[in-house]
């Protein structure tokens, strides 16, 4: 049996290059053996995998379409520097510099909301005569609920710690180095590491011993690099190991998908300012390119409802050399 649904729906569903329905459809009653499945939907890109049905199992398949003329819209419209998101993918923060009455520290906030962007944007701090948080340099806690400002101010480095998304512009200094508050988040960061890979199997711990890893956004997958140098998936719940036909190296970076089925792969050329987006599952099945054009950073972040992708751009830099945040719409 196989159960087939689609994001978005009311997609052709083939067998074998036989139309069978329209997802989200079941087929049942198939003769056990290898077959190929597509799904298809006008304007978006298709999907498709060999699979193997077996008697009295049940195959779930999940097939994510992506609009072939994706919308592009400006989420900024005064520059944007230094994007970094929290953790749990609630915030992104960053720095305003090219307009006067924007200058400083921005957040852009993630929303449920059914309607509108998804997000709102306020300001959390604005430069001052004497303190210039746009030049800060931004990073997050571990939790999310901490962000240190860092301002570069004479040959001295002074830090903020902000707590809230209050508008100010003034917050107490920290007594402690930029280096020991860093430590210190990165002590409970390993501490939480730590404790996820006690609950693994000894094998697996064995795998992974001396690599670096990178959780799922659900905390049920992470990945890492194998020693051929390619992507591979640690399933906690299946507890099985997936090896994606991706080379690492052959990317700037290498982003989880929010819904911790697929990858975002970035290829960034930084001399040039272009580059690529792709996103594919994470056996390397299913890759679709989503944006090819001028690309500031690998930088990328998706929205919690993995509606929209968010990276840096500047369509007009014969005539403005400010870098925007923009989103593309994956609806």
């Amino acid at each position: 049996m196989i159960v087939a649904n689609s994001e978005p729906k009311g997609a052709l569903l083939y067998l074998n290059d036989q139309l069978q329905n329209v997802t989200n459809t079941t087929l049942s009653n198939l003769i056990p053996e290898n077959y190929h499945l597509k799904i298809q939907k006008e304007g978006y890109t298709s999907w498709e995998k060999d699979i193997k049905v077996e008697e009295n199992v049940v195959i779930q398949i999940d097939a994510r379409l992506f609009p072939m003329n994706p919308s592009l819209t400006p989420v900024t419209l005064y520059g944007c520097y230094n994007p970094q998101v929290n953790l749990d993918n609630t915030k992104i923060v960053f720095q305003v510099r090219d307009n006067e009455e924007k200058n400083g520290v921005w957040l852009l906030v993630f929303n449920n909301l059914p309607f509108g962007k998804g997000y709102d944007l306020k300001q959390i701090l604005k430069d001052t005569a004497n303190i210039k948080y746009s030049q800060a340099e931004s990073l997050w806690s571990q939790d999310g609920n901490e962000l240190l400002v860092s301002i570069q101010n004479d040959n001295i480095t002074e830090n903020y710690i902000v707590t809230n998304d209050i508008l100010s512009t003034s917050v107490t200094k920290s007594t402690k180095t930029k280096e020991e508050i860093i430590m210190k988040w990165k002590i409970e960061a390993d501490s939480l590491t730590k404790d996820k890979i006690s609950t693994l199997s000894l094998n697996t711990q064995g795998i992974i011993k001396d690599k670096t890893i990178f959780w799922s956004p659900d905390q049920n997958k992470f990945y890492y690099e194998n020693r051929d140098g390619f992507v591979e998936v640690y399933d906690l719940e299946k507890e099985t190991i997936t090896t994606s036909t991706i080379k690492i190296s052959d990317y700037q970076s290498v982003i989880w998908f929010i819904d911790s089925e697929r990858f975002i792969f970035v290829e960034n050329n930084e001399e040039t300012k272009s580059g690529k987006l792709s996103i594919t599952e994470i056996d390397g099945q299913n890759k679709v390119s989503v944006y090819e054009g001028i690309l500031i950073s690998k930088e990328v972040f998706v929205s919690p409802n993995g509606n929209k992708l968010f990276f840096l751009t500047n369509f007009n830099p014969s005539s403005s050399t400010s870098t925007n945040l923009y989103t593309l719409n994956l609806d």
